[in-house]
């Protein structure tokens, strides 16, 4: 809205778009941005932290496992192919959220990549194990 009267448009198209869970709202968005551009390390980061909190904590019940497809494989395939990354790379994202020490978060921000991220997180990990 502030670029459309910045540029003095009077008139601008809008698509409205409804979904019925906040899952479907945030997978449409990801795939957006992804087949917009390539997303960044932390925005990789950042949709699989979201990602994951979605979903069901624990192992799923014998009712969704059968519900499942059977080559459904694990959640990171599911989450690598909506955002168009390796399932290698969602894997270290889910290791940078719950183990990266602050800094490593935060050269992710300024531009460090996931591998140099997840490596120096796993280094930091072996550090303090032994």
């Amino acid at each position: 809205m502030a670029a459309a009267k910045a540029a003095k448009l009077s008139h601008v198209s809008t698509m409205m778009y409804e979904f019925d869970t906040e899952q479907e709202a945030l997978e449409y968005a990801i795939r957006c941005q992804r087949n917009r551009r390539n997303l960044t390390a932390a925005e990789i980061v950042q949709c699989v932290a979201e990602l994951d909190k979605r979903r069901t904590a624990g192992r799923p019940t014998a009712d969704k496992l059968a519900s499942q497809d059977a080559n459904s494989g694990k959640s990171s395939k599911e989450t690598a192919d909506l955002l168009g990354v390796s399932q290698a790379t969602v894997e270290r994202a889910r290791a940078i959220n719950d183990h990266a020490p602050e800094e490593v978060k935060e050269a992710i921000r300024n531009g460090l990549g996931i591998k140099p991220a997840y490596e120096q997180t796993q280094a930091v990990r072996r550090e303090a194990g032994g």
